[in-house]
């Protein structure tokens, strides 16, 4: 929703010659707010466009992927911006998820760019309000957040998908790293998981998780998503 709401703040100012500059991007109980820095030069804001990607989402898995609309070519002193290529990897040959089989819906779009300046100031303390420390611990999750990583996943939702009890945060995060990716958790939601990992990995986890809790693809129905992820073998 941040993103969302990002796009189409910047895409009214591509209007007027203007591009934003994101500061803080928060989602807090039921709201959005955003605080941004509006710059003013054509030249700069013709590059929004390739701040922007289509998100397509398994209907079955719930498995992301982005594809970004436009690319930048610089050849001397001549810049030329043209689409991206169509390269889904969620997809396979028939238009289905790769990892399941279910339909996917393609959605967007949104700002791909990072949604944070990390780059603030402490306020002094005769200036700071009773929510002082709740606002530090937002910010707190915040600078902790991966920048490069657009969206997250909930890894209990990954563990719902195979019917296997739910690991500690803190389990699925070490497995992550020790296989050599980042991770992050998402102010967002306290269940979320950000992660530089290829999905096929994820599921690799929920696949060990599931056997490790005899878990076995006889429980499903031959339509559900996770009776064709725990068919495949873990890589």
């Amino acid at each position: 929703a941040i993103r969302v709401l990002l796009r189409a703040i910047d895409a009214h100012a591509n209007c007027y010659g203007r591009y934003i500059e994101p500061l803080l991007s928060v989602s807090i109980d039921y709201y959005l707010r955003v605080f941004v820095r509006l710059h003013t030069s054509a030249f700069i804001a013709k590059d929004s466009v390739m701040k922007v990607s289509h998100v397509f989402a398994c209907t079955g898995c719930h498995t992301l992927h982005l594809q970004p609309l436009m690319k930048k070519i610089t050849n001397g002193n001549s810049v030329k911006y043209t689409p991206k290529t169509f390269d889904v990897a969620l997809l396979n040959k028939d238009g289905k998820c790769v990892h399941c089989k279910q339909s996917v819906h393609m959605a967007g779009p949104i700002y791909n760019a990072p949604i944070h300046n990390h780059q603030l100031k402490i306020i002094p303390k005769e200036k700071r309000s009773e929510t002082y420390l709740r606002t530090v611990g937002v910010l707190t999750v915040i600078a902790e957040e991966l920048p490069d990583i657009p969206l997250y996943y909930e890894y209990d939702q990954l563990m719902h998908i195979v019917k296997s009890s739910v690991p500690k945060a803190v389990d699925f995060r070490s497995a992550l790293m020790n296989a050599g990716y980042r991770c992050s958790i998402s102010h967002c939601n306290p269940k979320a998981i950000k992660t530089d990992a290829p999905a096929s990995f994820l599921w690799d986890i929920a696949r060990t998780m599931a056997k490790n809790n005899n878990v076995t693809s006889d429980r499903f129905t031959e339509e559900c998503a996770g009776k064709v992820i725990l068919e495949q073998e873990i890589k």
